[in-house]
Order: C-alpha cells, then structure tokens, then sequence
C-alpha cells in the first residue's frame, strides 16, 4: 500500500475514533435513527419501489444494506462511527419492542372465526400445507447441517432441523391483507382463504416455536424446562382470555377514556412478554398471546393505535439489528446453499402443498397457485423467527444470514407473481365473499 494511502486511511480511521469517543450515546442514537428511517423511506418513496414490492421488503432490504456486508465494506469506518457493537445497544432495545408489539399485531391479525367459517380448504391448505411445507424445510434443514456443520447452533442437528422447517413454513399474516389488497384479492374467495389457511398456519408455527425453544434453556434442561414454559404459557392465556380482557372489555362499556385503556392494554403486553420471556419462552408469544384473546373490540382499538408507530418507526430498528448481525459472502458455500435450498423449499413446497390441497377440496388449480403463493411469503414474520431462533444459538452465522436474504427474496416475490397469476386467471379467481373490514398492514 502506498505511503500517502496508509496514511490517509489511518487518518480517517482516528477520526472516526475521535467522533465517537465525544458522541453522546443519545446523538448517537439519533443519527442512526434518522438513517434507518431514511433509507427505506428514500427506496419506497422517492424511487417509487412501492410500486413493486411490500414496503416490508424494502424495509428489511434496508436493515441489510446497512450492515456490514454492504455499508461496513463501502464505507468502514462510518460504520465502525454509527454501528460498532458497543453503540448498538439502543438499537437492540428498540428491536425488542418493535417484535413485541409486532407479535401482538400479529395476534390481532389471527381471525378464529375466519378460519372458522373456511371450511375443508382452509384445513387442507392451513393444517395439511404446513405440515407437509415444515417436512419439506426439515428435511432440507438436515442436509444442509450434515454437510455444513458451521450452520448449526447450539442445540444441535435435531433442533436445527426443526427450527428450519418451522421458518420454512411461516406465513407472513399482518403482510397478507394488504398484498391481497395491493393484487385485487382482498374480496375475492382465493383472498378469503388464503387469509383464513394462513391464520392456521401461523397459530401452527407459534406452537412449534413454543415447542422447542424450552430446549435451548441455559437454566433448565429438557422436561422441566418444556413444563415452565407449558405452565407460563397456558397461566398467561388463561389470564389473558378470563381476568384482563373481561375488565378491559368492561371499561370500554363504561366509556372510559383511550388513554386508559391503552395505558392498560401495554402494561398487560409487557407484563405477559416478560413472563413468558422468564419461563422459556419468548417474549414475542407473550405478545401474540395479548393479541389472539383479548375481546375483539379491545385488540383491535390497541392495533389501529399500533399500528403507524410500530411499522414505520419501531419496525426499521428490528430491520437494522437484524442486518448488523447479517454478513453474507458471495465465497460462502454453506450461506449460498441454505439460501437455495430454503428459498425451493419455500416456494416449491408451499405453493404445491397448497395447490394439491385445494385441489382436493375443489377449488381450481390456479386459485390454489395463488393461495400457496400469497402464503410462502415470509415478510417480518420470517424474519421474526430466524431472530428468536438465533437468538437462542440454534443458528450458526451463515444459516441467519442465508435466511434473512432468502426472507428478502421471498416477501420481493409476491406481489409480481401474483399480479401475473391475477393478469392470466383473473376470472377465475374472482368469486365473491363477503368482505371484513381490514386494518391497514401495509408495513408488515
């Protein structure tokens, strides 16, 4: 290297020393705010990508532009200034919020009487296309851990397998409503359904994340970690269904005012959050669990109050903790495989389990093409996952950076494929339903 280079490059670095060190932590914060919110919002609006992919999308795609296989390589020491470790504990904190209160929007999201009222598709395509997507991803999961050793955590091979299928499965639920609404599905039959299969899948996928993460305790091993978190978790859903949720629906009765009930409502998400969270499960099942059984009045109310806070300015600090630990390498084997073999798996399991279910059940092959396809996509839910699964060490590096790019992938996929699957078969997916007032998800 030249003389004249070094320098300048030694320069530049106790520069970005020098401002960090007299950077107060809050500045901090604040600068890394304001470009995580400008980003995404630079790429969806000021280039017009909202045109042609979910803002969630674009959202993660910004998280990952900003770590350190993209912005840490272009410009490393602006990163090292903005996004070292030991500057992203506010962004962490803020994380955790933005998945707890995603997790309860996510419960708001899961209609029972949808699913209800669904009938044969819905059990076929939600119950039948899970199991058949999460074998499927399981057993791609175990031959990517036989022969990359380096993507397993540590829980091993049996825990990755399955913590691999289940991310291969998930749904992206709060995101469905307005991709349907986006392509023309919203008040048709395929939307119907597919919203109703889904809302299955997702209660599916959350039992399984339930399932297994009492396994990866570092405090209790094996039955008496899975019963702490069986007991947390039916102790919080029966709080939630018969002690909290009937006083609240009570002072919604009585006209008390919203900030109460709103101030009520958070203290009740991160109190159960926290309880599950304690007992080995993850706080985001807390969440879904407030969202699924509080009274339908209340739930909603809380998630139209959620709703723009949580999506647009909580949502892109999970985006960006997400892609500080992302570091993808166009070298990495092991990353490119997982990548490959999930995104097939995602896409070709889903979209044929559900189109053969459906099939059974009497719909048409290209309404079950659509429903399959509308439900392989990952959005924040898969992203959700990946993070409490890597969270809890079942991950290795290269398998959470594969999965997050194939998350991108996967949500940047559906709406093109379904605006072409609604141009070719548009007639044929149009049977009417009666339409259900939706709250905006526009963002996840």
């Amino acid at each position: 290297m030249k003389p004249l280079r070094r320098l300048q490059l030694t320069l530049t670095g106790d520069m970005s020393n020098v401002i960090t060190a007299h950077l107060d932590p809050t500045a901090v914060l604040l600068l890394q705010g304001t470009i995580v919110l400008f980003v995404p919002f630079a790429l969806w609006y000021a280039l017009s990508l909202g045109r042609f992919f979910p803002l969630a999308a674009i959202q993660i795609f910004a998280g990952i532009l900003l770590g350190p296989s993209i912005f840490g390589s272009v410009a490393p020491d602006i990163y090292k200034m903005l996004f070292s470790a030991e500057l992203q504990g506010g962004v962490n904190a803020l994380a955790a919020f933005a998945v707890i209160l995603f997790g309860f929007k996510a419960g708001t999201e899961t209609d029972i009487d949808q699913i209800a009222d669904g009938g044969p598709t819905v059990v076929a395509v939600g119950f039948g296309g899970f199991f058949v997507t999460l074998a499927i991803g399981a057993a791609f999961g175990h031959a990517v851990a036989v022969a990359f050793p380096a993507t397993v955590g540590i829980g091993g091979v049996p825990l990755f397998t399955i913590a691999f299928g289940l991310v291969i499965a998930a749904s992206a639920l709060p995101m469905l409503t307005s991709i349907c609404r986006d392509v023309g599905l919203i008040r048709t039959r395929v939307g119907a359904l597919a919203l109703a299969s889904t809302g299955m899948s997702e209660v599916l996928l959350w039992g399984g994340i339930a399932a297994i993460l009492p396994f990866c305790s570092r405090r209790w091993e094996g039955a008496d970690a899975a019963l702490w978190a069986i007991a947390s978790g039916v102790v919080s859903v029966l709080f939630v269904r018969f002690i909290a949720g009937p006083i609240l629906l009570r002072l919604v009765d009585r006209g008390t005012p919203e900030r109460v009930i709103m101030s009520a409502v958070m203290i009740l998400l991160f109190a159960v959050s926290a309880t599950t969270l304690t007992f080995g499960l993850h706080h985001m099942l807390g969440a879904f669990i407030v969202g699924l059984f509080l009274p339908e009045r209340v739930r909603h109310l809380a998630a139209d109050r959620l709703d723009i806070p949580t999506a647009l300015v909580l949502m892109p600090f999970f985006f960006l903790s997400i892609g500080l630990k992302t570091s993808f390498s166009l070298t990495d084997h092991a990353a490119w495989t997982v990548f490959v073999l999930g995104l097939t798996a995602c896409i070709g399991g889903r979209v044929l389990s559900s189109a053969v279910a459906a099939r059974l059940t009497g719909e048409s092959w290209p309404a079950g093409i659509a429903i399959g396809f509308l439900m392989q996509t990952k959005g924040l839910m898969g992203l959700v996952v990946v993070s409490a699964f890597a969270d809890r060490g079942l991950f290795g590096a290269p398998a959470v950076s594969a999965l997050v790019v194939m998350t991108v992938v996967s949500t940047s996929l559906t709406m093109p494929v379904c605006n072409l699957i609604v141009a070719g078969f548009g007639e044929r997916l149009g049977l009417q339903v009666k339409p259900r007032p939706q709250p905006d998800t526009s963002s996840n």
